[in-house]
């Protein structure tokens, strides 16, 4: 009974090895050690060929068993060999099998980190099968030659047995800690009460239904709109949960920077009410470093130098300390103890409780946090909040596809003429390639006149090969040259060629190829639909809330999401009342772009009639740029500049490559209690349209020009067709329902707290249409239909009604 209630730990055979033999510096240049997929290839070719008595793959796992809690272990050799020496003596080999680039003859003797992986399986499979010996073999394998090294020892159990022992003895420390701590954090979490006197309309309701999603270990699709208090409402009953059953993890993942601010403040203000967590959010590396250049290195970075004799002690001391782990907090223990300080984070991720990070960190295939996701344990006891989960489906398209570009190509080859014979001529070579792409595919064969693109079903021939062959020209090179431009420039494209392969191995019936010249060259593996991968990254935890305030229409996001019938889908209506909004319809306007030129005017002069109902700060939302540009000079000259006296109104706008000092003075101008009008022209889709807080007086009106939807392109028309054959929806797929969910989010900038009041004028003639209207929430209706002769008298009688 007693060995019933401790609980569990898990952790990877390699986890353990990197834990307690990790030693030495970080070192980000190019190094000897080979491609993931150059790896996997080795490793199947390796295995194949080894015969009949090699059993591949062969998944192996112990419990070490403590006093309040054990530890599961587990992982897969490579390979194991089974020769029979007589009728009842077997020699067991367990084979680790490591690919490499170093030329074999420097390799003298066989790293001790991979030595210590074999052996660690040899313990395992020599405990299960009662072995009194066993071979421990490390297999080098050169990826340019195919040439292996073998180093091959034998060890009697009670050495192998011995060897473990210690290495689990030296995780032991942190098996302790983490057990106290975890007992500590699941009794404050059991008493934690929720941080507001009471909950908001429909509030407490979404944080059952999230509990109940938990509980069951199901995933579900919430459309929860702006007011409810989405973030408290799925982080206080996901740590209520934690505290029942003991969760590993929280993740709370995101697109916006805003956002992922707003989940930890939401944390604070939890720990501040009694609950012990240990919370981390992660931040980009660039933004981390220290150093003037971001060059991981321990010549030039004293950081990266003996980062992991140094990490452990500085581990111990912050997880003693501190649980709020921001990124000020890390930068004064990374300083005092001069180590990494982006390292650092991802060391201490493993024990944090919660995890408030960009969606990158588990969905996107080349970025994913490896020691938390994809290694040997296939399904870790994580909670994944996926906030603002109608940016998932477009953001995944682009983690999982991949592209590469004639510019870039040249752009080396002008960097290395006359200057490396060896990498110019692989450069050559490749451009040499692409050009016959070029020709073959968009150059009709009978005309030769240039085609601007074609799609095709299929990854051309010899692509792959091709890339291969290149990569593994420039190799030697990168390895002895990795600190200049030009190489930090020809090592990018080295990874960019890696990223395309991969994607090349997941390439399926959800992908398509496209080629086009404008005006140079690209290639591009596209992958229309995500949703297999999606459900595949949420798979390796045991709960998913994907929640937004724009999840319309929900058989659309549910579909790219990954949704099956096990699956929940729920929707809350808004706490706000109704009587605080106005929705007015600007319908004798087409936006369409064969009438835009007509619209410019009335746009302007619609604009003129929302802000002059009341003083105030306003937000107007285009389509475009360019459209926002034209109707901001054409109202500045009509309304602002034509006027003798000094109008009472300051007139600003979006730039399209914004700092985010920029942006901050951009949203300051929304005081509160304004002396003047101030109207911020802005794009749909754009950085003002998500992930900011407008509360109270600082916004008071928003238009919205258009039905948001995306400007005609090849990708665009590629989304069409994929979803028109698919699903017989393909003009929705790529544009309406896009566009739809831009106009809710920028409507949504507007109505923040129940004490917000403001206007919503939709300006265009489709959302009279059924099509659109059914596309837009229940709680807009009623709304008005306008003309630019009774918008005053409408607006003038809902703010006499609200004030």
């Amino acid at each position: 009974m007693e060995k019933k209630n401790k609980v569990n730990y898990k952790i990877s055979v390699k986890e353990l090895v990197n834990y307690t033999m990790l030693t030495g510096d970080i070192d980000s240049r190019f190094t000897t050690n080979a491609s993931a997929m150059d790896g996997i290839r080795l490793h199947k070719k390796l295995q194949k060929k080894a015969g009949d008595n090699y059993k591949s793959e062969v998944s192996l796992s112990c419990t070490e068993e403590y006093k309040d809690f054990s530890l599961f272990i587990q992982g897969r050799a490579d390979g194991i060999i089974t020769e029979k020496l007589s009728k009842e003596e077997y020699k067991i080999t367990i084979d680790e099998i490591k690919t490499t680039k170093r030329p074999l003859e420097s390799i003298t003797e066989e790293k001790p980190s991979h030595n210590a992986q074999a052996k660690c399986y040899g313990y395992i499979y020599a405990l299960q099968n009662q072995i009194s010996q066993i071979n421990i073999r490390v297999t080098y394998c050169h990826v340019i030659t195919e040439e292996i090294k073998i180093f091959e020892e034998t060890y009697k159990f009670e050495q192998l047995e011995e060897f473990f022992k210690e290495l689990t003895r030296a995780f032991e420390k942190i098996l302790k800690f983490r057990n106290s701590w975890h007992k500590l954090r699941n009794n404050s979490l059991q008493a934690l009460e929720f941080p507001f006197p009471e909950y908001r309309k429909n509030q407490r309701e979404m944080a059952v239904t999230v509990y109940k999603t938990l509980k069951n270990k199901n995933t579900i699709y919430l459309q929860a709109p702006t007011g409810i208090g989405k973030t408290i409402s799925t982080i206080f009953p996901s740590l209520k949960y934690m505290g029942c059953e003991d969760s590993e993890k929280i993740f709370y993942l995101t697109s916006k920077t805003t956002i992922r601010k707003v989940a930890q403040d939401t944390v604070d203000l939890i720990s501040q009410n009694g609950a012990k967590v240990k919370y981390l959010m992660l931040t980009a590396k660039d933004k981390m470093c220290f150093m003037e250049k971001t060059n991981c290195i321990p010549q030039y970075c004293p950081y990266a130098k003996g980062y992991f004799d140094r990490r452990q002690k500085a581990l111990e001391e912050i997880l003693n300390k501190e649980n709020k782990l921001s990124k000020e907090i890390i930068d004064v223990y990374a300083r005092l103890h001069t180590i990494c300080p982006f390292e650092f984070q991802l060391d201490i991720a493993m024990e944090a409780d919660i995890i408030i990070c960009d969606y990158n960190y588990l969905f996107d295939p080349n970025v994913a946090l490896k020691r938390l996701f994809g290694g040997e344990i296939v399904q870790n006891n994580y909670i994944f909040l996926v906030d603002e989960a109608h940016n998932l489906p477009e953001r995944a398209r682009e983690m999982h596809s991949a592209q590469l570009e004639e510019a870039n190509i040249k752009e080396l080859r002008k960097l290395f003429k006359n200057t490396d014979k060896e990498v110019e001529g692989a450069l050559k070579k490749l451009a040499s390639f692409i050009n016959r792409l070029n020709r073959a595919y968009l150059t009709d064969q009978e005309s030769k006149e240039q085609k601007e693109s074609c799609i095709e079903s299929e990854i051309p021939e010899r692509v792959i090969e091709e890339l291969r062959k290149f990569n593994k020209s420039i190799e030697e090179y990168l390895l002895e040259n990795n600190q200049d431009e030009k190489s930090e420039k020809l090592t990018s494209l080295y990874f960019d060629i890696l990223r395309f392969q991969k994607a090349a191995e997941m390439f399926d019936d959800s992908y398509l190829v496209y080629m086009e010249k404008n005006p140079n060259f690209k290639l591009k593996l596209y992958c229309l639909d995500s949703s297999d991968k999606i459900k595949s990254s949420i798979s390796q935890g045991t709960s998913t809330v994907f929640f937004s305030a724009t999840l319309i229409p929900s058989d659309y996001f549910t579909s790219l999401l990954g949704y099956t019938e096990e699956n929940h889908i729920a929707s809350f209506d808004s706490p706000f009342d109704p009587k605080n909004r106005k929705i007015l319809i600007a319908a004798d306007v087409s936006t369409k772009y064969r009438n835009r030129h007509y619209s410019y005017e009335k746009v302007a002069d619609y604009i003129e009639g929302m802000i002059s109902a009341r003083k105030g700060n306003y937000m107007i939302f285009f389509p475009s740029y360019k459209y926002m540009n034209t109707v901001y000079e054409l109202y500045s000259e009509k309304y602002m500049d034509s006027k003798e006296e000094i109008k009472d109104c300051e007139l600003f706008r979006q730039k399209g490559d914004m700092s985010e000092d920029e942006r901050e003075a951009f949203l300051l101008r929304f005081e509160e209690n304004p002396e003047k009008t101030h109207i911020g022209f802005c794009v749909m889709g754009g950085v003002f349209s998500e992930g900011i807080d407008l509360k109270g007086e600082r916004l008071i009106g928003v238009a919205i020009v258009g039905v948001g939807l995306p400007q005609v392109c090849l990708e665009r028309e590629i989304i069409n067709r994929y979803f028109r054959e698919k699903k017989d929806k393909g003009f929705e797929y790529a544009y309406t329902y896009p566009g739809i969910n831009k106009v809710l989010q920028s409507s949504g900038r507007l109505i923040r707290t129940v004490e917000d009041k403001g206007v919503i004028l939709l300006i265009d003639e489709r959302y009279m249409e059924v099509n659109y209207q059914r596309l837009l929430p229940r709680d807009w209706y009623p709304c008005r239909r306008i003309h630019l002769k009774n918008i005053g008298h409408e607006l003038e009688e809902f703010w006499q009604n609200n004030n």
